[in-house]
C-alpha cells in the first residue's frame, strides 16, 4: 500500500496534505504510477530491531538517485517481504525536502520469536557452519526467524555447505522444543534424530551405574537423542539423586553418542560424570515473614554441619509455601538460592518467600444437601467472611465431618475453591453425594 500525488504541488504544503491522506491502491493509479517517476532522495527502513539498516536497504534494490515511482516501491516491498523475516511490510512516500524527488520510508513488523538454531547430528562445527551460512544470507545466522521462508531457504544453505565440505547430506530444519514455551530451529540429518536405545554412565563413584540406568532409562529411551534434551533429562532425573547425598557440584561434562549394532536407528548414550565432593550446610535462612518462617524451621529442621539433602532443603521451602497458604496468601511462592564455599565445602541456603496478595473467605456455597443438612454444615463452618482464608480448612472441615458422621447415608464429599484474583476473596462450594439405597 502506498500513498502519493503527482509532483505539481509545492513542498511542505503538500507533504502534510499527502501523509493525511487516504491509503489507496497502487494498483488504482498504476498508469499514473508508472509516469511519475522521479529521483529517490532518500529511503529508510523502521521497525526492525534485528537486522542492520543497510542489508535492509541492499534488499529494497533501490539506489539513490534513479529515478522511481510508485511499481518501484511495491517492487521493493516484495522483495522485504520475501526475506522471510517480516510478518508486514509497508509504506510511505512523498516529496522530498531536499530537491525534486521522492522520500521513501518502508514500515516492518518482524517475525516472533528469533529462535536459537541448533545442529544435531551433523558431522559439523556449529559455529563453521553459522559463520558461512551468515556470508550467504545476512538474514540467518545462529539465530533466525522461523517462517516456512526461512526454514527452506536454511535448509538449502545447510546442504551447499555440507557439499563444500565433501560431505552432501540431505537435511532437515523445522522449530522444536524441549521445554514448553522455549521454541529453537533444530537442524538434523533428513532421515531424521536417532531415539535413546541405551545409556552407560563413566567415572561415577557414589552412585552405582545400575541405579542411575535405572533411572534415566524411565524417562530416555525412546524418546529421540538431541544433547540438549538428553542434558535436560539428566539435570531433571540424576542431579536430585546426587543432591541427597550431599554432591551439590556434580557435573556432567560430556554426552556422547554412538549407534547401536543392533539397531543403527538408536544410539547408545555415554555420560560422564564428574560427582565432586560432599558439602554440608552451613546457614539457613529463610525470608518470610513472621512467624511462618519460625514454625517453617520447627517443622523441618536442617542442622549446619550435617550432609546437605536437596530433599530436606526442597521439605522446607514447601513448608514455608504451605504455611503461607494457611495464612490467606493462596499465591505464595518459594525459590531456594544457594552459596558455595568450595574451600569448606559448605552450601548457604537462603528460602526465599514471594508472598503475594492477601485473599480473603468471601462465602460458602453448598451442593447435594436438604435445607435441615445445610444448616448444620453452616453452624460447624467456622471460617466468617472477611477472615484470611485457610487453604487447608475446606478438605479439614470435611474430614471432621466425615468423623462426626452427622450423616448416614453420606458417600462422599469433596470441596472447589473459587478464587476472585481482582477482589482476593474466595468462595467455597462443598458438594456433596448421598450413598445408593
Amino acid at each position: 500500500m502506498g500513498q502519493h500525488m503527482g509532483l505539481k504541488g509545492t513542498g511542505r504544503k503538500w507533504w502534510a496534505w499527502l501523509w493525511g491522506a487516504a491509503v489507496v491502491t497502487v494498483s488504482s493509479v498504476s498508469l499514473a504510477a508508472e509516469v511519475d517517476r522521479w529521483p529517490l532522495r532518500s529511503v529508510r527502513v523502521e521497525g526492525s530491531e534485528h537486522y542492520p539498516q543497510e542489508v535492509l536497504l541492499k534488499t529494497t534494490g533501490l539506489q539513490l538517485g534513479s529515478l522511481v515511482g510508485p511499481a518501484d516501491f511495491e517492487a521493493a516491498k516484495q522483495r522485504l517481504l520475501s526475506t522471510g523475516v517480516f510478518e508486514t511490510v509497508g509504506y510511505r512516500y512523498g516529496p522530498s525536502s531536499s530537491g525534486p524527488g521522492y522520500d521513501v520510508v518502508f514500515e516492518v513488523t518482524e517475525v516472533r520469536p528469533l529462535c536459537e538454531v541448533r545442529v544435531e547430528g551433523l558431522d559439523v562445527e556449529a559455529s563453521s557452519l553459522f559463520a558461512w551460512i551468515r556470508t550467504r544470507d545476512p538474514y540467518l545466522g545462529d539465530r533466525v526467524a522461523a517462517s516456512q521462508v526461512v526454514l527452506r531457504r536454511y535448509q538449502r544453505l545447510v546442504e551447499e555447505y555440507l557439499a563444500s565440505t565433501g560431505h552432501p547430506e540431505r537435511v532437515r530444519v523445522e522449530v522444536a522444543a524441549d521445554r514448553p514455551g522455549e521454541l529453537y530451529v533444530l537442524v538434523m540429518p533428513g532421515s531424521g534424530l536417532p531415539v535413546v536405545g541405551a545409556v552407560d554412565f563413566l567415572g561415577n563413584r557414589a552412585i552405582d551405574t545400575g541405579t542411575l540406568r535405572e533411572a534415566i532409562t524411565t524417562v530416555a529411551i525412546g524418546q529421540r537423542f538431541t544433547q540438549g534434551r538428553f542434558r535436560d533429562l539428566l539435570e531433571a532425573t540424576l542431579r536430585p539423586m546426587y543432591e541427597s547425598l550431599g554432591y551439590w557440584r556434580v557435573e556432567f561434562p560430556t554426552i556422547r553418542a554412538r549407534p547401536l549394532q543392533a539397531d543403527r536407528r538408536a544410539v547408545e548414550v555415554l555420560v560422564e560424570v564428574k560427582e565432586g565432593e560432599v558439602y554440608k550446610l552451613g546457614t539457613i535462612k529463610v525470608e518470610a515473614p513472621s512467624p511462618v518462617a519460625e514454625r517453617a524451621m520447627r517443622d523441618v529442621r536442617l542442622e549446619p554441619g550435617a550432609v546437605a539433602d536437596i530433599r530436606r532443603v526442597q521439605l522446607l521451602a514447601e513448608r514455608v509455601r504451605r504455611r503461607l497458604q494457611a495464612a490467606g496468601y493462596l499465591e505464595a511462592a518459594t525459590t531456594i538460592h544457594r552459596s558455595f564455599d568450595d574451600s569448606a565445602r559448605t552450601v548457604d541456603l537462603t528460602i526465599r518467600a514471594e508472598v503475594g496478595p492477601l485473599f480473603t473467605f468471601a462465602k460458602l456455597e453448598i451442593v447435594g444437601l436438604d435445607l435441615h443438612g445445610e444448616h448444620a454444615v453452616r453452624r460447624l463452618w467456622a471460617l466468617k467472611p472477611g477472615e484470611p482464608f485457610d487453604a487447608t480448612y475446606p478438605d479439614y472441615f470435611l474430614k471432621r465431618l466425615q468423623e462426626l458422621q452427622l450423616f448416614d447415608n453420606l458417600s462422599q464429599a469433596s470441596s472447589e475453591i473459587h478464587l476472585d484474583t481482582e477482589r482476593h476473596t474466595v468462595t467455597v462450594t462443598l458438594y456433596f453425594s448421598a450413598s445408593p439405597k
